[in-house]
């Protein structure tokens, strides 16, 4: 014989299992109506230099200073620690302070105004720069070449790459200085790895890269603490800061 009752508390748990799916769907449909669709940058983690660092001398711990834009559009300096380490001709590798992660360099020997009888091209550079950052950052496919300044007075190439986030410029920035006869002297990475892993409005995102085209190199994003903010250049000096909603992906991290 059939328990009837046992047959209807089955189809009951059915139903509420039913119930729960609809229930699911829903809030996610009004999600997406009230935040819109959400467009993520790579969740990269950052790879560790354990060789590198290993192959180094302790020498000390010290704060480097990076300039941000602020809040009220100001300009101002932040601090980012660090660890410092030499190697046997006391040219010194920074590393994230109590990581493995590499983050700035400095040849002792580097010099300004260093006179070179015949000084490398800036595509020369641009290539040396390149092979030395492929070897040193694992992710350095990442980032977009931006510029290459040839100093004649002070006998340097300035050449600076950058993370884009959703097509736009941010100030995770790689600068590197270098001599004419191409000696890499100093390369600062003191942003890296910031805008891994952050979410936002496509509808936003798209908006904001479509107008940056129109206005290329005025335009960058930032982070502030948790805070993404879009930082635009004024003609004739000065900054505009506008905060821009987003989330970040904890699991991408320095």
């Amino acid at each position: 014989m059939i328990n009837m009752k046992g047959v209807e508390e089955m189809n009951w748990q059915k139903k509420r299992i039913l119930i729960f799916l609809l229930c699911g769907i829903v809030l996610c449909g009004c999600a997406c109506l009230i935040f819109g669709e959400q467009i993520t940058s790579p969740c990269i983690e950052l790879e560790s230099s354990t060789a590198l660092k290993d192959s180094l001398q302790y020498k000390e711990s010290r704060d480097e200073k990076r300039t941000i834009i602020n809040l009220k559009a100001k300009a101002e300096l932040t601090s980012i620690p660090v660890d410092v380490y030499e190697d046997e001709s006391q040219n010194q590798y920074c590393f994230f302070k109590g990581t493995d992660i590499f983050c700035s360099y400095q040849n002792k020997d580097f010099e300004y105004g260093v006179y070179v009888e015949n000084p490398i091209t800036e595509q020369e550079a641009l290539l040396l720069a390149e092979q030395y950052l492929s070897g040193m950052i694992a992710e350095f496919d990442q980032y977009t070449h931006v510029l290459t300044q040839h100093g004649e007075c002070e006998k340097i190439y300035f050449i600076q790459f950058s993370y884009y986030l959703f097509g736009v410029l941010s100030d995770d920035l790689i600068n590197v200085f270098m001599q004419e006869d191409g000696m890499i002297g100093c390369v600062d990475i003191l942003n890296r790895g910031a805008f891994y892993g952050l979410s936002m409005r496509k509808k936003t995102a798209n908006k904001i890269a479509n107008k940056s085209k129109e206005e290329e190199g005025t335009r960058f994003y930032s982070l502030l603490g948790d805070q993404l903010v879009l930082v635009e250049r004024k003609d004739g000096g000065g900054y505009a800061v506008q905060k821009i909603n987003s989330q970040k992906n904890t699991s991408s991290k320095k």
